[in-house]
């Protein structure tokens, strides 16, 4: 199975306005909103290869405007 190492990326501030944090954009909303969740992390294993493990935060919604920066990236 292949992994797809692209992925869309856009910097926030957090939920109480005091960092600026980095996030998997997934999806567009028709109302002008992210379906956002944190950043996967990619993890080697003991043989040299590598997954990609999901945030434990679940998805959310978060407003266009609020996002700067946005681009796709490779998962390395």
């Amino acid at each position: 199975m292949e992994i797809d190492d692209r992925i869309k990326v856009g910097y926030s501030l957090d939920w109480f306005g005091m960092a600026t944090k980095k996030y998997h954009i997934l999806d567009e909303t028709i109302s002008g909103r992210f379906v956002c969740e944190g950043m996967p992390e990619v993890i080697s294993r003991l043989d040299g290869s590598k997954y990609v493990s999901s945030p434990m935060t679940g998805l959310f919604l978060r407003d266009k405007r609020d996002f700067t920066n946005i681009k796709e990236e490779e998962l390395k």
